[in-house]
C-alpha cells in the first residue's frame, strides 16, 4: 500500500477506527519514509461534534501531524440532492478527501474501514441485489484510496487502543438504527456470530477477497472478448452474433452489460430479464428487437446485434441551414449560447463556442506521429487527445442532457454528469451552459475539467482525435 516518499492524507473522525489508523501510520512513517496529514470532517449533524474535531486537533498536535478541519451541511445536501443522509455524508467526505489530496499534493488517502465494515457492505449489497463486484465489497487498495485496517476486526482495533491507553470519541449516531448499515451492524452480524458461526465476519472477508479476484479476472476477459466481438457502428454499439455466442454465457452477459454501460450512465437499470431477453433474441431467426431502459433498443439483424437509441435528437431544419451557411461562407460554426443546441464535430472546422472560445479538431493517423503524441501527452487544460477507435458514434458538441455520464477511473466506473458537476461544485445556473464533447451519452470531455478515462490514448492507440480550444481573449492555443 505504501512506499518510501508517499504523502498520505488520513481521514480521522476521532472514533476508535480512525484513531487506531492514525496511531499505526504515525508509528510507521519514520521507519518507512512516508509523511502524513490529517483531515477531520464535521458533518454538521450533532451539536457536540465540534468536540470530536478538538480532540483530533489535540491528538495531531501531540503527534506533530498537520491537521485540517472542514465542516459541511450533510442534512441540507441530502435534501438538495434527494439522497439519504448516509450517502450524502459519504459523497461530501470523499469530495473533500480528493480536494485536500490535490491541495496538499498527497498521492494516497487512508481511510479506517475494517473487517466488520467489509462484511456489512457485502451483506448490504447482497440484500439490495448486486453482482460479483458488489459482493467483493470494500477493497484494500482502490486507485489512491488505501484501507490499512481491512485485515483487522473491530475487537482487535479496540483491544489495540486499550493496550495503548488511547482514548477515542463515541459518535451517538452510530448507536441508532436510523441507517440501514447500523441495523446490519447491530443485529444481523451479532446474530450470525452468536448463533451460526463465531468467525462469520472473518469468513465473509475471505469470500469478499476471493470475489474481488474473480471480478478482476472476469473484467479482463470481458474487455478482451468485447474487442473481439464489437463491430463498427455509427449509431451505437454493435456485435457479431457468431463471435458473441462463441463465448461462455457468463462472458456474453458481461459483454451486453458493458455495452449498456457505454450508452447509459448506470448499469443498475438493466435487469436480468433484459439480459435474458437479449440472449433469447440471438437465437431468433431473421429480425427482432428488445426494448431497454433509457430509450435504447437491442436489434437483431442477420448476424448483427445492435444497441441503438429509439429516437435520435435531431437538429432543427433552421439550425441545419444556419450551420451549412456558416460552414460554406466562414468555415466557422458559432454557438450563441442557445442551450440544447447540438453540432456534429467535423475535423477541420472551427467552432466558435462564445463563452468558451474557438474549438478545432483533427485526426492523426500516421504511425510515427501517433507514437510521438502518445509519448508527449499535453498537460494543459485546452488540448486533449482521444483514442479515435474507441469512439462509436459521431462526436457531438453540445450541452448536457439526461443520461449523460463520464468514466472517472481506470476501472471504467461511470458517474452521471449531474453527480460529477455537483461534486465539482459547478453552480446550478452554469451546469446547463457548460459545453461538452460526447459520444452518444458518454462524455469524452468537459472543457476546463476532465476527459473520460475510457477514451484516453495508450501504447495500443492507432488513431488519435486531437481537440484544441483557443482562448478567446488573447488568441493563444494551449
Amino acid at each position: 500500500m505504501v512506499k518510501p516518499g508517499d504523502r498520505i492524507l488520513i481521514g480521522v473522525s476521532g472514533g476508535a477506527d480512525s484513531v487506531c489508523l492514525l496511531q499505526i501510520l504515525c508509528s510507521l512513517q519514520r521507519q518507512m519514509g512516508f509523511s502524513v496529514n490529517v483531515l477531520h470532517v464535521n458533518h454538521g449533524v450533532r451539536p457536540e461534534a465540534h468536540r470530536d474535531g478538538e480532540y483530533v486537533k489535540k491528538l495531531c498536535m501531540e503527534l506533530q501531524v498537520p491537521f485540517y478541519l472542514e465542516q459541511v451541511d450533510m442534512v441540507g445536501y441530502a435534501k438538495e440532492q434527494g439522497m439519504s443522509g448516509e450517502e450524502a455524508g459519504r459523497v461530501l467526505r470523499y469530495h473533500l478527501f480528493e480536494t485536500y489530496r490535490q491541495k496538499l499534493q498527497c498521492n494516497l488517502v487512508a481511510v479506517a474501514h475494517h473487517q466488520n465494515d467489509r462484511a456489512e457492505t457485502l451483506l448490504f449489497n447482497l440484500f439490495r441485489g448486486t453482482g460479483i463486484q458488489g459482493l467483493a465489497s470494500l477493497r484494500p487498495v482502490r486507485e489512491h484510496i488505501i484501507r490499512p485496517l481491512l485485515c483487522l476486526s473491530r475487537e482487535e482495533i479496540e483491544q489495540y487502543l486499550a493496550d495503548k491507553g488511547m482514548e477515542y470519541c463515541q459518535d451517538v449516531t452510530n448507536q441508532s438504527d436510523d441507517y440501514s448499515r447500523n441495523k446490519i451492524r447491530h443485529h444481523v452480524i451479532p446474530y450470525a456470530e452468536r448463533e451460526i458461526c463465531g468467525q462469520a465476519v472473518a469468513h465473509m472477508n475471505e469470500t469478499a477477497a476471493q470475489l474481488a479476484e474473480i471480478g478482476d479476472y472476469l473484467e479482463l476477459q470481458t474487455e478482451e472478448a468485447f474487442r473481439a466481438c464489437v463491430l463498427p457502428d455509427e449509431d451505437g454499439v454493435a456485435f457479431s452474433i457468431e463471435r458473441l455466442q462463441s463465448y461462455h454465457s457468463m462472458i456474453q452477459k458481461r459483454i451486453l452489460l458493458h455495452a449498456f454501460e457505454l450508452l447509459t450512465p448506470y448499469r443498475k437499470d438493466i435487469t436480468a430479464a433484459h439480459v435474458a431477453g437479449i440472449l433469447h433474441l440471438l437465437d431468433v431467426k431473421g429480425f427482432g428487437s428488445v426494448d431497454l431502459p433509457y430509450g435504447l433498443v437491442a436489434e437483431k439483424e442477420y448476424d448483427r446485434l445492435s444497441f441503438v437509441k429509439k429516437k435520435k435528437k435531431d437538429i432543427t431544419e433552421s439550425t441545419c441551414k444556419d450551420m451549412t451557411k456558416k460552414t460554406q461562407n466562414e468555415d466557422v460554426l458559432t454557438g450563441e449560447l442557445l442551450w440544447q443546441q447540438e453540432w456534429e464535430l467535423i475535423p477541420g472546422v472551427w467552432y466558435d463556442l462564445s463563452n468558451l472560445g474557438k474549438l478545432f479538431a483533427k485526426i492523426v493517423e500516421e504511425p510515427e506521429k501517433v507514437r510521438y503524441l502518445c509519448e508527449n501527452i499535453p498537460t494543459n487544460r485546452c488540448t486533449k487527445y482521444f483514442d479515435y477507435d474507441r469512439i462509436f458514434s459521431n462526436v457531438a458538441i453540445r450541452t448536457r442532457r439526461t443520461g449523460d455520464y463520464i468514466t472517472c477511473d481506470a476501472a471504467l466506473h461511470k458517474k452521471s454528469i449531474q453527480d460529477y458537476m455537483v461534486n465539482e461544485k459547478i453552480p446550478v445556473k452554469d451546469r446547463d451552459r457548460k459545453w461538452i464533447l460526447a459520444d452518444g451519452n458518454h462524455v469524452l470531455w468537459i472543457p476546463g475539467y476532465r476527459i473520460s478515462e475510457y477514451y484516453k490514448i495508450s501504447k495500443d492507440t492507432k488513431r488519435i482525435l486531437v481537440v484544441e480550444i483557443q482562448e478567446e481573449e488573447n488568441g493563444r492555443t494551449y
